[in-house]
């Protein structure tokens, strides 16, 4: 017999101070596999986490035209409500397949410059896990290489990818994606992968996916995304809830740009849709980011 006890913080209670308790064999999913899929598509995923039950799946259909992060909810009965993170893509998607530990064994990512990338859906089902993929190139084209893990999924893996080429050197390597820090992209600095890799000659690179913390299990899921690297932008803009005091007054935001693919020049930005009466700057963000 095991006897549990529910107190508040502070030791005192008020009336407000309410909650529900649940106790028994509740399935609590953490985790679906894989975790996103190509919008307009649909996909099968398998649900993991406590008391769920074995080989739980559920349909799901990435639809959301504007949103790249949608929640999904089990089927099964008896659970506590809560939602798990399913990202949306642009590209079409494979997953990898045990085991892919090495080059040779490498999960193939149909991408194509410059007109299509590829999304791949991976999992360190252990400790030391290293996941492989294999991408074609002609000389002087480039591939951004992205994780999405701790951003978007709630994953708590750290990545490093690294590019090596058919002899097995190795010639390129990110931990953290730096454009990926700070406030503008997270609520803590994400340590989500991001490297830019142009290639020397013809031929198929392999891209080597590993988790630096030791992270394995069902929650342990991440996306690769291979896109062409070619001159773009990305905006971020925070807070993400302003505050207008009134009549007369003003409201103001932060709106960082960040590029890649040798972007030049400025770009402009303006609020547009405004009801009527409102005024809204206009903004030139030069190559500094802001």
């Amino acid at each position: 017999r095991y006897t549990v006890r529910v107190q508040a913080i502070s030791f005192e209670g008020s009336p407000g101070a309410t909650y529900r308790l649940t106790l028994g064999d509740v399935p609590y999913p953490t985790a679906v596999f894989p975790a996103g899929a190509r919008r307009g598509s649909k996909v099968e995923v398998t649900y993991s986490g406590f008391n769920v039950p074995k080989d739980a799946r559920k349909s799901i259909a990435a639809q959301d035209p504007t949103n790249p992060w949608q929640s999904v909810r089990p089927d099964f009965t008896l659970t506590d409500g809560r939602d798990l993170p399913f990202v949306t893509g642009d590209y079409p998607e494979v997953t990898e397949r045990e085991p892919n530990d090495s080059p040779e064994a490498a999960t193939a990512l149909p991408f194509l410059f410059p007109d299509g990338g590829a999304t791949a859906n991976g999992r360190f089902d252990r400790p030391g896990d290293t996941d492989w993929y294999r991408v074609t190139l002609k000389k002087g084209e480039g591939v951004l290489l992205e994780i999405t893990a701790q951003r978007h999924l709630r994953s708590p893996v750290d990545t490093l990818v690294a590019v090596f080429d058919t002899a097995g050197k190795q010639l390129a390597e990110n931990d953290d994606g730096a454009i990926f820090s700070g406030q503008c992209e997270h609520d803590f600095p994400s340590g989500d992968s991001r490297l830019e890799f142009t290639a020397p000659a013809d031929g198929d690179y392999f891209v080597r996916v590993t988790e630096q913390g030791g992270v394995a299990g069902p929650r342990a899921v991440y996306r690769l995304t291979a896109a062409p690297l070619v001159p773009d932008f990305r905006l971020h803009q925070w807070p993400d809830a302003v505050p207008v005091w009134g009549p007369g007054s003003t409201s103001a935001f932060v709106i960082q740009v960040q590029r890649w693919g040798g972007l030049k020049g400025d770009i402009t930005l303006r609020v547009e849709g405004l009801p009527a009466g409102w005024k809204g700057s206009v903004g030139v963000a030069g190559e500094a980011g802001y």
